[in-house]
């Protein structure tokens, strides 16, 4: 049950107890040296932990250079244990790892998304790099997304509305009526026109 101290945290408070609830591994890993499959696992979960730590800050008002290049070494490490042998052991799947790579890319689109001054040339090019990695790894689904965020941006750089609509329309048709998708896409849709002075019926 959450104390009253708790209530109090803050976001920056709950992530420095999330920081000291799950530790900081500084144990140093060196990709060029051999490593059995535990010491593997330990520098992914490690990893990991950046990882969880730096999520939450994608966000407006928090994002900045200093998170995009803590993103950039996060991918980077994921990349370097793609890089060694596959684990003998059942300890860690490389797909999940690569998913991860791709994962954290997307990330970095989002982040320049959330700049104080956005780089949607650069959030593009990382949405399309996430998509090249996802399938690389055959997750269609994950392409798809990339795809309609890739798509989104267009508009929020051109003002397209006829063709936003139009995109979103396409997707409300490929959505189940009770799913979340349909749901978002119909907000969406509800939004542009509310800020054009129309309603949605």
């Amino acid at each position: 049950m959450t104390n009253n101290n708790e209530r109090g945290l803050g976001f920056d408070g709950w992530m420095k107890r999330l920081d000291q609830e799950f530790g900081r591994d500084t144990e140093q890993f060196d990709p060029r040296k051999p490593m059995d499959d535990l010491t593997k696992l330990r520098w992914l979960n490690a990893i990991d932990h950046r990882y969880m730590m730096a999520l939450p800050r994608v966000r407006v008002g928090s994002a900045d250079q200093a998170l995009i290049n803590e993103l950039r070494g996060i991918a980077g490490d994921y990349g370097r244990v793609l890089g060694t042998d596959a684990p003998k052991l059942p300890v860690y799947d490389k797909r999940d790892v690569g998913l991860k790579v791709a994962a954290v890319t997307a990330l970095i689109a989002a982040a320049f998304e959330y700049l104080a001054q956005p780089d949607y040339a650069q959030a593009r090019q990382n949405y399309e790099t996430a998509a090249k990695i996802y399938d690389m790894f055959d997750d269609r689904n994950q392409v798809q997304r990339m795809q309609q965020q890739i798509e989104r941006l267009q508009f929020a750089q051109d003002n397209n509305i006829d063709k936003e609509l139009l995109r979103l329309q396409r997707k409300l048709q490929n959505s189940a009526a009770d799913s979340l998708d349909y749901v978002d896409v119909v907000i969406e849709i509800a939004t542009i026109y509310r800020n054009n002075g129309d309603d949605y019926e």
